[in-house]
């Protein structure tokens, strides 16, 4: 129970960006506690009696999953996510554990890299990223499109910073993935437009004053 409640606290305090990795560790413990108190349970009373409640609430948080997205869509529940990812309902990526079919982050790679013109530079922050590298890299997709984020990079790409950007947009497209604060470049919003390119945001080259 200790070492329970150790990750638990552990997991809860630990504000990362990857924080929800930390929390396995605190359902592994859960779980056996949960199998523990069933196995005591069973062994001192009645199999017949309990057996029917345990198989129900094993099953209940499967049910609390599925229904969990459009509880929170009807109570219009904020949950703190952004809403600007492509092809990713939040509700249902955050709520709902399992992923069968979910193909939202390939089919948001695809389509960001087909729509990028020749030569072009994709900035994407640590949550799109992923996808990009994983569709160009395995998938030997648009090798000439540079990707870059605060993270990883694509191979050879170009230093994208406030002292670099002016000769970038001279000479290659430019785009972005999201022109919210905190997941574009504070020298982007700041001193250039950004105007819509299907899923991405094309970096104008006229710089504001």
């Amino acid at each position: 129970m200790a070492l329970t409640v150790l990750f638990f606290v552990f997991a809860f305090r630990y504000t990362v960006p990857d924080r929800y990795a930390f929390f396995i560790p605190f359902y592994i413990t859960v779980s056996i506690l949960i199998g523990l108190g069933a196995h005591f349970l069973l062994e001192r009373v009645n199999r017949k009696a309990l057996a029917f409640p345990v198989l129900f609430f094993s099953l209940l948080p499967a049910a609390v999953y599925a229904a969990a997205p459009s509880m929170a869509g009807k109570m219009h529940m904020n949950i703190g996510t952004r809403d600007d990812v492509p092809y990713r309902e939040d509700a249902t990526y955050f709520l709902r554990p399992w992923k069968t079919g979910y193909r939202g982050p390939e089919r948001f790679a695809d389509e960001a890299l087909d729509l990028a013109e020749e030569n072009a530079v994709i900035y994407a922050d640590a949550t799109t990223v992923a996808p990009l590298l994983l569709a160009q890299q395995v998938d030997g997709k648009r090798p000439d499109v540079a990707i870059i984020s605060g993270t990883v990079n694509s191979k050879e790409a170009p230093e994208f910073n406030a002292k670099t950007i002016g000769t970038l947009l001279e000479n290659r497209p430019v785009y972005v993935v999201s022109r919210k604060a905190g997941y574009c470049p504070d020298f982007v919003l700041k001193h250039y437009d950004l105007v819509r390119t299907g899923i991405l945001w094309k970096v104008v080259a006229n710089e504001k004053p």
